[in-house]
């Protein structure tokens, strides 16, 4: 068998298992049905509004160009004075949006806080009124992303941070 003399026992075994297996790792290694097809490329879709601060910078986004598009002015959070670090807490979340044509009922809020959920365990985004409590771990700094739509498509996005147990305010420059 394969010009080797009776081997037998434990060693005999081992070796056999591995010629075996070295085989068959030459076998897959070079076998051309295993490669498959080409992955497909992603590629993000443009979104219809952006953050404030590409505004400032000249880039020109779609709601841009839209002169009533709601605008968010101010992100406040304020933790329960109970608050300790390194324990879960609630926090409550506000966001200021003006817009002229439409009411704030009319709106769209869609947003996320790292560390956090929606302590009414409403399944679906984190922040999705103008008010919303969370649950937070208060392990770390926190950082969140809202955005506010109106009906007809135009909206903005503000990114905000804070840190464990604090009370703050994160003002856009569209005041």
């Amino acid at each position: 068998m394969l010009g080797y003399r009776n081997i037998s026992g434990t060693k005999g075994t081992h070796i056999r298992v591995f010629i075996i297996l070295l085989f068959g790792c030459c076998l897959f290694a070079c076998s051309d049905e295993l490669e498959g097809p080409e992955p497909v490329e992603y590629e993000d879709p443009d979104t219809p509004y952006g953050p404030p601060s590409l505004r400032n910078q000249g880039v020109v986004g779609k709601a841009d160009s839209l002169s009533q598009g709601p605008r968010i002015i101010r992100v406040s959070w304020r933790s329960e004075p109970s608050c300790r670090t390194r324990g879960i807490s609630d926090v409550l979340l506000s966001v200021v949006v003006q817009d002229a044509d439409d009411d704030t009922s009319e709106l769209t809020f869609e947003g996320a806080v790292t560390g956090c959920d929606n302590a009414t365990g409403y399944f679906g985004p984190m922040v999705n009124q103008p008010i919303t409590r969370l649950r937070c771990h208060q392990v770390s700094a926190h950082t969140g992303l809202v955005t506010v739509v109106d009906p007809s498509g135009a909206g903005d996005s503000f990114a905000f941070r804070f840190e464990p147990c604090s009370d703050g305010t994160a003002d856009t420059d569209a005041n």
